[in-house]
């Protein structure tokens, strides 16, 4: 008998009047357990085959497993690979992935126990960047329309990436960014400056700061990446580096401190006279610049 729990998941395969009388069951459901026999009702004639049951046992369809699980490292090519649950002889698994990183290979194949059980497996090369930190990678098997999957997030290890911002400048932040390239930032005298330096990387990054020309053995006083320097003198001019290392690699990025004062005190170095006039060179100093006057006194 069909009920309508049952209805349309539940069909006759057989011929009975060639004595076949197979049935399927498809999409199983946990209410479908149990044993059954078959039964013949005619008119006034029923016969059930009591003496001959058959227990149909309905399982959860286990998820696959993907593996390795560890991190991986950028750049390094790696094969991962996707088991699926066995399954009786005859059922297949048709396994795909799904995931933002590029799979450059593919192979699938299967493998039989003694028992007759065949596990669905499939392997992928790929070689992961910083891009697909994070990001899902998703193995679906499939068996006759109905599928199980299961998910992993990748662990993407790299070197670092480095970056100084000066975060309290007063101008906007994107021309204060120093790269690789480097950059130069302006202070004024007596103001104070702060250099923060930041490193994308996986694992994170130790960090160090060093004024190019200063004995390594003189270390700078920074914390979490920010050095903080003033009130500034002419004495704190000059390039400073930010060094960022993890076990993959390192970097470096650099900032050319200028320091911006006023005009010197004018001095007079040489005066020479000649007759009724006096020629006086004089100078001042102002940044990076020499000014030279001459002046012509009349007696």
């Amino acid at each position: 008998m069909v009920s309508n729990g049952t209805k349309g998941r539940f069909t006759l395969t057989g011929k009975v009047h060639e004595g076949n009388c197979s049935f399927s069951i498809s999409n199983a459901q946990p209410a479908d357990q149990g044993f059954y026999e078959f039964r013949i009702e005619e008119g006034s004639h029923k016969y059930s085959y009591s003496w001959d049951k058959l227990n149909v046992n309905v399982t959860d369809l286990p998820e696959p497993t993907i593996s390795p699980v560890g991190e991986l490292i950028a750049g390094k090519p790696i094969t991962l690979t996707c088991t699926a649950h066995p399954a009786p002889q005859g059922c297949k698994g048709n396994i795909t992935w799904g995931g933002r990183i590029n799979i450059e290979n593919i192979y699938n194949y299967e493998r039989e126990d003694q028992a007759g059980k065949v596990t669905s497996i499939s392997d992928i090369t790929v070689t992961p960047s910083q891009r697909e930190h994070n990001s899902p990678l998703t193995c679906t098997v499939t068996y006759s329309g109905v599928s199980t999957n299961s998910s992993i997030t990748l662990g993407v290890q790299y070197p670092p990436s480095v970056t100084i911002t000066v975060p309290d400048a007063p101008r906007s932040p994107a021309i204060w960014d120093c790269t690789s390239a480097g950059c130069r930032v302006e202070v004024i005298e007596g103001t104070s400056l702060s250099l923060l330096c930041s490193a994308e990387s996986n694992p994170p990054a130790n960090l160090s700061w060093e004024k190019m020309g200063q004995s390594s053995t003189d270390p700078l006083n920074s914390s979490s990446g920010r050095l903080n320097v003033g009130p500034v003198t002419a004495h704190n001019e000059g390039e400073y580096m930010c060094r960022a290392r993890n076990k993959h690699g390192d970097s470096t990025a650099s900032a050319i401190v200028v320091i911006i004062y006023a005009p010197r005190r004018l001095t007079i170095t040489y005066c020479n006279i000649t007759g009724n006039s006096v020629l006086c060179l004089y100078y001042k100093t102002l940044h990076y610049n020499f000014y030279t006057f001459w002046s012509h006194a009349h007696w």
